[in-house]
């Protein structure tokens, strides 16, 4: 089943919004590009964002990964296991009820992807999400890799924000944020600062 991308303006938008980190008080040192529109293929045409370090936001802590050199900003109180190093899985408790989930991957001898029509194949397979937006990472003028957002097809209210950098060895960092709780709008800019804390030192 073809995946249906619903790249509006407005979820475009809604994410280059949340990408600011408007509702903490961290501020990511560089700016935002203006966001595109799906192009006449439907393929997506990404919102080109560059992102930027965080100032340490009220209320959290970095965690740092040593094996794989990496950190992440995370609210004081979460439950980390990272008994493997490569595949960690944080619960971030909520006042809506059950936890957001992040989970982080480093993998090995990936393919760099680093064009829409890529992602689009990479992820058409994938009938159970659809895409809600298409995002391309860069930071000081290079390539870094891409996000998106996507929304559970059997259940609407599950939302995922998808973070992948690319590494010059070809390794790769998945960083993924899930929510039950995925219309509420605060609760989804929050876990989006975070997932945008993420920085790698490869």
């Amino acid at each position: 089943m073809k995946k249906r991308f619903l790249c509006t303006v407005a979820a475009l938008m809604l994410m280059a919004s949340a990408m600011s980190g408007c509702s903490l008080s961290g501020e990511p040192d560089s700016s935002i590009a203006p966001v595109e529109t799906a192009s006449a293929n439907n393929e997506p045409s990404p919102a080109y964002i560059v992102y930027g370090d965080y100032a340490l936001l009220p209320g959290h802590a970095v965690y740092q990964n040593v094996n794989n050199a990496y950190s992440i900003q995370l609210p004081e109180g979460c439950n980390i296991d990272d008994t493997d190093p490569n595949n960690v899985t944080i619960s971030v408790a909520t006042e809506l009820g059950n936890p957001n989930m992040i989970n982080i991957r480093y993998s090995e001898n990936e393919q760099v992807i680093d064009r829409p029509s890529q992602l689009y194949d990479k992820l058409a397979y994938d009938d159970t999400i659809d895409i809600t937006g298409i995002f391309t990472l860069s930071k000081d003028g290079a390539y870094e890799g891409y996000k998106y957002t996507s929304t559970k097809i059997d259940s609407p209210d599950t939302k995922s924000i998808t973070s992948v950098y690319f590494s010059n060895d070809r390794s790769a960092y998945t960083v993924t944020a899930t929510s039950e709780y995925g219309n509420d709008e605060i609760n989804m800019t929050n876990l989006n600062t975070i997932v945008d804390t993420f920085v790698n030192y490869n």
